[in-house]
């Protein structure tokens, strides 16, 4: 991307002088450039052609839509793990709704101490969860532990963009919970090279990168899936910051900003989300 200062400006003439080819411009930009949806990660799923006889891993399962989405495109048995009681409690209920007891087997556990034998599983699933208060390189050696030769993990993490600030970045994160001692630590481990080379250093080899940037986040918008109220929250947030800190305590307030300004910085290129899929090569 053109960094500031080399690129050419318009006069004031221009800035303010509608012309064909600025409508044409106009006109392209409504259009917009036929985002993919988050769907795009199940579809990779589903190409690894993974069998009945295949265990796949959710790591960080969460409220466990992501396990029940895994086993509606697969036929594999599923281990999701998370180690937030009241996700897993909300994670068992979603698995006996959608009467998947059989396929999907729920466990309070870590990404870096994972209750399976080495060698034992195929996929995993890692989504929004690498790096989320614990360091980067020993998770990734714990998964690279337990996928059998030829297996895969898959990882979507929201990066540092390049327009993110140092302020806003100590801001965002501090919110998000790093301790104040952690900061410069989290700040780093937040850049992608971070995690790449822990991908490199465990021993996986990088089969597929795509960079996703504000894409997922335009198709919701123009879908109607994402309103943008986040962005009215954060200004709510800005503006009303003594009163909500006078009744709720600045840490409430602090990670409510970070949640609100997620999305928006998301779309400004200040947080920059990408997919890998990982390879474990076969022995």
């Amino acid at each position: 991307m053109t960094n500031a200062g080399e690129f050419t400006t318009l006069t004031l003439e221009e800035r303010y002088t509608s012309t064909p080819e600025s409508k044409q411009f106009e006109q392209e930009l409504e259009q917009g450039f036929h985002p993919r949806s988050p769907d795009m990660l199940f579809e990779m799923v589903s190409e690894l052609g993974l069998g009945p006889e295949s265990t796949i891993l959710d790591v960080g399962c969460g409220t466990g839509w992501a396990a029940c989405r895994l086993a509606e495109r697969t036929p594999s048995q599923i281990l999701a793990i998370d180690l937030v009681p009241s996700l897993l409690a909300t994670t068992m209920e979603a698995v006996k709704a959608a009467g998947l007891e059989q396929r999907i087997t729920v466990r309070k556990a870590s990404i870096l101490d994972i209750p399976v034998e080495s060698g034992s599983v195929d996929f995993i699933w890692c989504r929004d969860m690498l790096g989320d208060g614990f360091p980067i390189p020993p998770a990734v050696r714990e998964c690279y532990r337990i996928l059998r030769p030829g297996g895969r993990m898959l990882v979507y993490k929201t990066f540092a963009g390049e327009f993110l600030e140092p302020r806003e970045a100590e801001r965002l994160y501090r919110g998000l919970g790093a301790a104040p001692e952690e900061l410069a630590l989290e700040i780093a481990r937040n850049r992608p090279e971070h995690a790449e080379q822990a991908f490199l250093d465990a021993g996986f080899h990088i089969e597929q990168k795509d960079v996703i940037g504000g894409e997922w986040r335009e198709y919701d918008i123009e879908h109607g899936e994402h309103s943008p109220r986040s962005g009215l929250y954060a200004s709510r947030l800005l503006r009303g910051r003594d009163s909500f800190v006078r009744k709720y305590g600045d840490a409430l307030y602090e990670q409510a900003l970070a949640d609100a300004l997620w999305f928006p910085f998301i779309l400004l290129g200040k947080l920059a989300p990408a997919v890998y899929l990982l390879k474990k090569d076969a022995a």
